[in-house]
């Protein structure tokens, strides 16, 4: 997977240059990985808490004022109707013919929240770890480490439990894909501040 983001990222971003929003429409395997990454290890799983005001119906449930209710996230974006295969990373399934899939439901849905609540800065947050992921594909080849033997230590893919989610530590090897992209890494290091 990392492999073929790279190949086409390599066809798209100019040398020299980080990628940047303008690529987007031409990476859309970028774009799906993002959206599988949102959807197969959502950060909350279980959404904020809603209090209802006035009583609601859904799909036939008559749901009192003064409920509280709960989203399942994760039930969500791992619904196998939706999603088969739900618990492997799979960006391919939003694709088709090398395009976004517009009839695969796109994991914003519930991945940012519900209602009133829904992040405000979903838009901003989605385009960040876009060009985050893009840059560090980019820039990096990024692989399981091996042990003092020579073996394969493959990802745990345990995670601390809470409202957020995040991975409990892991080994990686991560380094510059190239000469060119070391310098590329080293020339964008603090050129934001």
């Amino acid at each position: 997977m990392v492999k073929k983001a790279q190949q086409e990222l390599d066809s798209v971003v100019k040398p020299g240059h980080l990628p940047d929003f303008d690529d987007e429409k031409s990476l859309p395997f970028i774009t799906a990985i993002v959206k599988e990454t949102l959807r197969w290890r959502d950060v909350a799983p279980i959404a904020v808490p809603h209090y209802l005001d006035v009583e609601d119906e859904y799909k036939g449930y008559r749901i009192p004022a003064g409920s509280i209710v709960i989203a399942n996230a994760w039930a969500m974006l791992h619904n196998e109707q939706i999603y088969p295969d739900p618990l492997t990373f799979k960006p391919e399934r939003f694709l088709k013919d090398g395009k976004i899939d517009k009839a695969v439901r796109d994991p914003e849905h519930a991945c940012w929240g519900f209602g009133r609540r829904v992040c405000p800065g979903r838009y901003m947050a989605f385009s960040a770890v876009w060009v985050a992921v893009a840059s560090l594909l980019y820039v990096f080849d990024i692989e399981k480490s091996v042990d003092e033997k020579g073996q394969v230590i493959e990802p745990s893919h345990e995670y601390s439990s809470g409202i957020v989610c995040t991975p409990k530590p892991y080994k990686c090897t991560i380094k510059p894909r190239s000469p060119e992209a070391e310098v590329l890494i080293r020339a964008n290091i603090n050129s934001d501040l």
